[in-house]
């Protein structure tokens, strides 16, 4: 076994799909059902991010 052929094929793995994992939080925050499972839609302009940010945190994939 080559550990390093298989660092890549794992990193590969990961990478895609994280990439995946992000292309669809976005999408599902267009259609309007973003993640806000708990928590009212901010009103606020300035706290939407912030909101997002908490929403993305509660579902444990902060390490986006």
């Amino acid at each position: 076994m080559d550990p390093v052929r298989d660092y890549k094929s794992w990193f590969m793995a990961r990478t895609v799909e994280s990439v995946l994992r992000k292309i669809f939080t976005s999408f599902n925050s267009m259609n309007g059902n973003a993640l806000n499972l708990q928590q009212p839609v901010e009103k606020n302009d300035r706290n939407v991010s912030v909101g997002k940010f908490s929403r993305l945190n509660a579902l444990g994939v902060s390490y986006l």
